[in-house]
């Protein structure tokens, strides 16, 4: 879960949706570590990944769409 949800009254938005896209891309692609050594892709992707579960809502994609299109 992001941040955010553990939050009351945060504001939940897309980015939130985001970070748990991002946060799944960990599981398979890296053994569920996010540290970057252990990151199994392309190493092009890990900024991408890593920027889209920033714990920072406002530091993260602003959209699905956005993350998609990077």
């Amino acid at each position: 879960m992001a941040p955010e949800e553990f939050r009351k009254g945060a504001i939940i938005d897309q980015r939130t949706n985001v970070y748990t896209l991002g946060a799944t891309a960990f599981v398979p692609l890296s053994n569920n570590r996010r540290e970057e050594a252990e990151w199994q892709y392309s190493p092009n992707l890990y900024p991408i990944v890593k920027k889209a579960i920033s714990p920072n809502q406002q530091d993260r994609f602003v959209s699905v769409k956005s993350l998609r299109d990077t």
